[in-house]
């Protein structure tokens, strides 16, 4: 999905889930993350991956590795605020090797979290702005010196990592829409998933010109391939627009 030079900087996991096409394979470099639905989860042609908020109405992903320094992004969609509700949620139970975000409390604020290797945890919340019914694009990264979480292009929360990531391991749950505790199911959508060991500058990056240009409408679902591919045929500059918005 990453076009060119891009390809070049994914280092390590790197699984893209593409549920705007309804395509439930993990068409990453890496791949092998498929989806499964449960319960009322159902698929949309041009929408994606849609979650009603009730018990059991959620996608689990198969597993694989992932951790260490890593970026999440997806597009996703909030239709109620049901309290602490997820987009993903991967770990071996509450408070176990978890990586996850989700709306705080029953807010419309976002809250994110990872547990570290050396048995911290690192999060940000009450950051952003959810509007219910409305897309939003969310980049979290992750390496040894911060967490961050970008929406819509913007940074809009950072915590100090304290020098630790989250382990590289195979997690036995990687729930969308579900949450590793025993909280209320995301009433929601999500159009694409992306988990990669992508350089978090570049993360942001992509993140900040796919927004900028006005990407919105055309990049949601597996974004920042198709941000990259588009800004080479539309921009022709994409290198000089990168550096600037790197500063």
């Amino acid at each position: 999905l990453l076009a060119g030079p891009l390809r070049a900087l994914a280092q390590g996991p790197d699984h893209a889930l593409c549920f705007d096409t309804c395509d439930l394979v993990d068409r990453g470099l890496v791949g092998g993350m498929d989806a499964t639905l449960h319960g009322s989860a159902t698929c949309v042609p041009e929408t994606g991956l849609v979650c009603d908020g009730s018990d059991d109405g959620y996608a689990d992903l198969n597993d694989a590795q992932l951790g260490g320094a890593m970026s999440f992004e997806a597009w996703a969609r909030w239709d109620a605020l049901h309290s602490w509700s997820r987009i993903f949620d991967f770990g071996d139970g509450p408070g176990d090797h978890n990586i996850w975000l989700g709306n705080y409390v029953d807010s419309s604020t976002i809250r994110a979290q990872a547990n570290k290797e050396d048995g911290g945890w690192v999060g940000v919340e009450e950051v952003g702005d959810i509007a219910l019914e409305s897309w939003t694009h969310l980049v979290l990264t992750i390496d040894e010196a911060a967490l961050k979480l970008f929406q819509d292009g913007e940074l809009v929360g950072t915590a100090d990592a304290g020098g630790s990531t989250p382990p590289l391991m195979t997690r036995a749950n990687h729930y969308l829409c579900k949450s590793n505790w025993d909280t209320p199911y995301l009433e929601g959508a999500i159009a694409s998933l992306r988990a990669a060991g992508l350089d978090a500058g570049w993360a942001r990056l992509a993140a900040s010109v796919c927004v900028r240009l006005g990407a919105f409408e055309w990049t949601r679902g597996c974004s920042l391939g198709a941000c990259a591919l588009r800004l080479r045929v539309v921009a022709g500059d994409a290198r000089r627009l990168g550096a600037r918005h790197a500063q």
